[in-house]
């Protein structure tokens, strides 16, 4: 969920002047998020915010992003591209299979200027 969540915060940080622009206009998601929370009461809700993609997982414990893939963020002097990838050292054993698939991916672009690598706190 880290990932998701920085992603979205960037789209959002990209598209907006202003702190009340974004409140006034509503958060954008590049990336849908699923999160179950429980109140102090001990009853739970479901929370899904963002349209569903077919690229993220919905299971609890497992990396939410299946393939990587780019997002454009264009703005008037600058394009973003971020890029979500599968976890690395999640669960499901498959680091071999996601480092390949994002080396590939990453293959396709001329220059990259900079990478965040996001842990669990």
């Amino acid at each position: 969920r880290v990932a998701i969540t920085a992603g979205n915060a960037i789209r959002n940080y990209v598209e907006y002047e202003t702190f009340e622009e974004a409140v006034s206009e509503g958060p954008k998601f590049l990336i849908p998020l699923r999160s179950i929370h429980t109140s102090p009461m001990g009853t739970t809700r479901e929370i899904r915010l963002g349209k569903p993609d077919n690229n993220e997982r919905r299971e609890t414990g497992k990396s939410a992003t299946k393939l990587p893939r780019t997002y454009v963020l264009e703005q008037e002097n600058y394009i973003i591209n971020l890029i979500d990838t599968p976890g690395i050292g999640d669960t499901g054993l498959k680091d071999k299979i996601n480092m390949k698939a994002i080396l590939s991916h990453l293959i396709g672009f001329k220059e990259i200027h900079a990478i965040c690598i996001l842990l669990k706190p």
